[in-house]
């Protein structure tokens, strides 16, 4: 006959899908919790130590490399572009010729000028022959009037001497006296004569030599400027500017050329006008070069402002580092105040501006999230006035979407990424 199955398998079974189905819910329950309650894991975030020590206060600029020692070449001349020796990029020596430039009209106006030279210069030389004739003639006569007026003296004395013997008349004295009056008058008219004539000529000739020296700085002036159209290098350098089309007219005052010293550097600073009455000469300045730190300052403020921005020269304390080249862009922090001793932090993505700002200070397993105030600071660290203390570690990563929360715990033990 038929034996009745037992229920002893069925009631074990039932009892299995009710433990499956409570750890279920338990896991499920715990995974509930954890999405509510939200945990941070700290090899997700960055980390820093509240230390003490001299912190600098900068205002951050970006800034271009330029060659420290550049110079311009403009025309001196007008004319042609004759023939192109070195292009842009060519390094030359001073006194290379870059470049010549054809003058066809000032070698005109040369060969002219030096045919007028030339006819001024015959004039002088027949001038001062016609002076040397003249006055020689003068003096000549002077010699010859000289011996007239000792004859005539002699005479005059001879009938001074007869009359008073009784054999001359008192008229022939008086003849004789008025003979060597005249002969004197005669002989000092000569001599002004000759001072007069020496004085002209003198003035003449000075003439004729203060329009050759005029000519002359003309022909200076000309010939350098021909000299010019030879255009050459005034330094050692790099060509950053060269014309480099045959044919083409020039102007005087074109740009020619642009030669610079590619191994010594300064920067060209741009920053917002806003920090423009914080700017001076003179204040110290750090230029991160592709991760390489340089140190220089403020050698100029340049008075335009173009769409917002300041510009401003910086000259650097090592110009001709290794890792400086033309046009390299880099970051510029200029130094506006330093503070000795004080607490400060690593800046991050948490710092919201000087002032109070929430941050996370790690605690055990905890971050718990409280008001600092925060003051100076620069591209690297920040001035931490008061809230924590030297030693205290603090998350700088952004934590914006927690500040709803007082603490945090975290998903891993205690550690401080630096």
């Amino acid at each position: 006959m038929d034996r009745e199955i037992s229920p002893r398998p069925k009631q074990l079974k039932r009892m299995l899908v009710i433990v499956l189905f409570t750890a279920t819910a338990i896991a499920l329950l715990i995974a509930f919790r954890s999405l509510i309650r939200p945990s941070i894991d700290l090899k997700e975030v960055r980390t820093a130590q509240v230390i003490r020590g001299d912190l600098s206060a900068s205002i951050s600029a970006s800034g271009l490399l330029e060659p420290l020692d550049a110079s311009v070449i403009v025309s001196q001349v007008q004319g042609r572009l004759e023939q192109v020796i070195h292009l842009n990029g060519d390094a030359v020596s001073k006194g290379d010729t870059i470049m010549t430039i054809s003058t066809p009209e000032q070698l005109s106006s040369l060969q002219q000028l030096q045919d007028r030279i030339r006819m001024k210069q015959s004039s002088r030389q027949a001038k001062q022959l016609e002076s040397q004739i003249a006055l020689a003639q003068l003096a000549s006569s002077i010699e010859l009037k000289q011996v007239d007026r000792q004859a005539v003296d002699a005479a005059f004395n001879r009938q001074k001497e007869l009359h008073s013997q009784g054999l001359a008349s008192k008229s022939q004295v008086e003849e004789s006296e008025i003979a060597a009056r005249k002969a004197e008058i005669e002989l000092k008219q000569l001599k002004l004569s000759l001072g007069r004539n020496e004085k002209l000529f003198a003035a003449q000739l000075d003439a004729l030599d203060a329009e050759l020296d005029s000519m002359k700085e003309d022909q200076r002036q000309i010939q350098a400027t021909i000299d010019s159209s030879h255009v050459v290098a005034d330094r050692a350098g790099v060509l950053t500017f060269a014309l480099s089309e045959p044919g083409q007219i020039i102007d005087k005052g074109t740009l020619l050329a642009r030669i610079a010293d590619l191994t010594q550097f300064r920067v060209v600073a741009s920053l917002s006008d806003f920090y423009a009455s914080q700017i001076k000469r003179g204040l110290p300045a750090t230029i991160d070069v592709n991760g390489h730190i340089l140190q220089g300052s403020v050698a100029q403020v340049l008075p335009e402002i173009l769409d917002g921005a300041q510009k401003l020269l910086i000259t650097l304390d090592d110009p001709s580092h290794g890792s400086l080249h033309a046009s390299l862009r880099v970051s510029v922090s200029i130094i506006t105040q330093t503070l000795a001793n004080t607490l400060k932090v690593k800046s991050g993505p948490f710092f919201v501006g000087a002032g109070q700002n929430d941050v996370f200070r790690l605690e055990s397993n905890f971050a718990t999230r409280m008001q600092v105030q925060l003051g100076l600071a620069n591209r690297h660290e920040i001035q931490v006035i008061e809230g924590l203390s030297e030693g205290d570690h603090i998350i700088i990563s952004d934590m914006a979407r927690y500040q709803h929360l007082q603490r945090l715990p975290l998903k891993t033990p205690r550690g401080v990424n630096p």
